[in-house]
């Protein structure tokens, strides 16, 4: 590379670096300005001008946090729903995928046009009608009202079935062979 050229790349390195830094800085404004407005007074979070450093730096704000409200059994409430949600949606969705996959019953392809049909329906579309079903169910308020909404996902479904598809025939065989599957599961649906 000649030295003009070298010139024009390290120029332009620099102007995309800056950029990016630019960007960064900008990204990481808010989190800066939550952090700082969480050490500051109330008298100084409603000020009408901006100050990036507190003039008086407190604390209370986190004692009130921690001690004066129900943040712990917030989390609890947060940690139960998130893993109670994922490790549900997970299993069941995986076989159901499976079901679709390997076996053979009535209603087989119906279901999975209903699936591929529900994929196309956005979650937004669905947010009154989950809530007047969880209330009309007495579930409002309940960790059973907040999970059960969320325990249907059409695409996890669909990659689990997409990956059994890959499943070779044989292994499924083998495994019937082995033992693996119980021979009144094979005698009511017929095996792939």
């Amino acid at each position: 590379m000649t030295p003009t050229g070298m010139r024009r790349a390290n120029f332009w390195g620099g102007v995309i670096t800056a950029l990016t830094v630019l960007l960064a800085l900008i990204w990481a404004f808010p989190l800066y300005w939550g952090v700082i407005s969480s050490l500051k007074p109330e008298d100084e979070v409603v000020r009408p001008y901006i100050e990036l450093w507190p003039q008086t730096l407190t604390f209370s704000h986190y004692h009130t946090a921690i001690y004066d409200t129900q943040i712990v059994v917030w989390y609890i409430n947060s940690i139960a729903v998130a893993v109670g949600v994922t490790v549900i949606t997970i299993a069941s969705s995986m076989l159901c995928g499976y079901a679709l996959s390997q076996l053979r019953f009535p209603g087989r392809k119906a279901l999975w046009w209903l699936i591929l049909a529900s994929f196309m329906v956005p979650t937004q579309a669905l947010i009154i009608n989950h809530f007047v079903l969880t209330s009309q169910l007495g579930l409002i308020n309940t960790w059973a009202g907040i999970m059960l909404p969320q325990l249907i996902h059409p695409v996890i479904i669909i990659v689990y079935k997409q990956f059994f598809d890959q499943v070779p025939k044989d292994f499924r065989e083998a495994a019937v062979m082995d033992s693996a599957a119980n021979s009144v599961s094979c005698s009511r649906f017929t095996c792939r």
